[in-house]
């Protein structure tokens, strides 16, 4: 983990790994500055800037959550029946 952190800054670093095909990003919340209650939400920002403005491209995003529910319906996490949702 360190190698990333001494040699990225964290917004780099999500788009960076996002674009290098990474489908689900785990972030630590207990830096020396301490826990941010707003992380998720400034990545979650971010993610979205960067595809507004084509650092990432959407085509990516639908790539991993097409894979993500797939993986999802393979294991019966999520049923969909008639284009819908059933838990």
């Amino acid at each position: 983990m360190s190698a990333i952190i001494n040699n990225y800054k964290l917004n780099d670093s999500i788009i960076l790994a996002i674009n290098a095909g990474v489908d689900v990003i785990g972030i630590m919340n207990n830096s020396v500055s301490g826990y941010d209650s707003e992380l998720a939400y400034k990545i979650r920002d971010l993610i979205f800037d960067a595809v507004k403005d084509g650092r990432i491209l959407e085509e990516r995003i639908t790539k991993s959550y097409v894979k993500i529910i797939d993986l999802k319906q393979e294991f019966e996490i999520i049923k969909f029946e008639n284009s819908v949702v059933i838990n």
